[in-house]
């Protein structure tokens, strides 16, 4: 799930630690998170969004 969130990841050189760091959440979480196990909150989408320069939509990211 989510492999837009995960290829824009790689295509900025965040690794998943760095990620959930920036989102204020732990790595496990983040997996959560991926596998759709829990929601995304409207501040960690903003905190995506950003971390991607806003270059990216949000229904690309969340598009499946």
């Amino acid at each position: 799930m989510y492999r837009n969130i995960i290829a824009e990841m790689a295509r900025n050189g965040l690794t998943r630690a760095v990620t959930a760091k920036k989102l204020h959440m732990s790595v496990a979480t983040l997996r959560k998170k991926f596998a759709g196990k829990s929601d995304w909150k409207s501040k960690e989408i903003e905190i995506l969004l950003s971390l991607f320069g806003n270059k990216v939509s949000f229904e690309y990211l969340f598009a499946e």
